[in-house]
C-alpha cells in the first residue's frame, strides 16, 4: 500500500534546477511562495516552488526543471514539456517590476 503525500520544493530562480523527488512524483503547481531561510538570521523570502504528489517510500530520483523567462530566446524547447505559467511581482530600486515566468520539465 502506497501512501502519497503533497509536498513543496523550492526551485532555484536560476534557470535550471535538478530535484530529487520520490520516483512517480506528480508535479500539481508551481508559483512563487514565501519561505523562510534558514541561514544566520531567519528571513522570509518569494521564492518559486513546486508542489508535488509523493510516495515518501518511493526510490529517490533526479528530475531537472528550468524556468524560463517571457521575451527570451531558448533552443531545445522540444525537449521540455510545459508545465505552468505563473508570475511575480518585485520591487527594486527601479520601482515595481513585474516578472512572468514558465516553467518547464526537461525530457
Amino acid at each position: 500500500m502506497t501512501r502519497t503525500t503533497i509536498q513543496v520544493f523550492v526551485l532555484r530562480a536560476e534557470e535550471k534546477t535538478v530535484l530529487e523527488l520520490p520516483e512517480g512524483a506528480r508535479v500539481l503547481d508551481v508559483q512563487m511562495a514565501p519561505v523562510v531561510s534558514r541561514i544566520g538570521l531567519a528571513q522570509v523570502q518569494e521564492l518559486p516552488c513546486l508542489w508535488a504528489e509523493v510516495d515518501p517510500d518511493a526510490p529517490i530520483i533526479k528530475r531537472t526543471f528550468r524556468l524560463l523567462g517571457t521575451g527570451k530566446p531558448y533552443q531545445e524547447l522540444e525537449k521540455l514539456v510545459y508545465i505552468r505559467t505563473f508570475q511575480h511581482t518585485a520591487l527594486d530600486q527601479g520601482g515595481v517590476r513585474a516578472y512572468t515566468f514558465h516553467c518547464y520539465e526537461e525530457v
